[in-house]
């Protein structure tokens, strides 16, 4: 959760944690992961808490690649509203029968 800036930049310690977070890192093929800012716009003029943000960074301290707003269903918000569509996960069969033939005739021997 961060205080993004008119300007969608956030701020943090430069620990390691945070600098591996907010760098978007090279992945293995077909496990990437892809990290996201999560909080709220702060306007310093009037000292207020603007509308929530989620947005995307390559590193701390950097301008975002992209941010949008998601109040869109509040009102006087403006916004872009989100549709997804549940995936159920492809759970593996696994098959232990051969596993417990074997185990069983390892305990008659």
């Amino acid at each position: 959760m961060k205080r993004h800036t008119v300007r969608d930049r956030v701020r943090s310690y430069a620990t390691k944690s945070a600098l591996a977070f907010w760098a978007q890192s090279e992945a293995l093929e077909g496990l990437e992961e892809v990290r996201l800012g999560f909080g709220y716009r702060w306007d310093p003029e009037e000292r207020v808490i603007g509308g929530t943000i989620v947005s995307l960074r390559d590193g701390l301290d950097k301008d975002a690649i992209w941010a949008v707003e998601v109040d869109a269903g509040a009102p006087g918000a403006t916004g872009t509203a989100f549709t997804w569509t549940p995936v159920d996960p492809s759970l593996p069969q696994i098959d232990l029968y051969e596993a417990m033939v074997r185990d069983e005739e390892d305990e008659a021997t």
